[in-house]
């Protein structure tokens, strides 16, 4: 695996990201650009701050 690099252009905000990779036809380039702003958060973080929940997983009895 390759070696994290620093970014140093700190110029565009999340929202303009965002409409960054909206207008791009590269998946890559996509993914690359939304996680930009999620460096160093943790996955609780960064799905926390994308308005996504984890499902509570629910305590069950099975029957053996």
């Amino acid at each position: 695996m390759g070696e994290a690099i620093a970014i140093a252009n700190l110029d565009h905000s999340v929202a303009e990201l965002r409409q960054l990779a909206a207008r791009s036809k590269d998946a890559s380039v996509v993914r690359r650009l939304l996680a930009l702003p999620l460096e160093g958060k943790s996955r609780t973080e960064a799905a926390t701050q994308n308005g996504m929940q984890r499902p509570r997983r629910q305590k069950t009895s099975l029957p053996w």
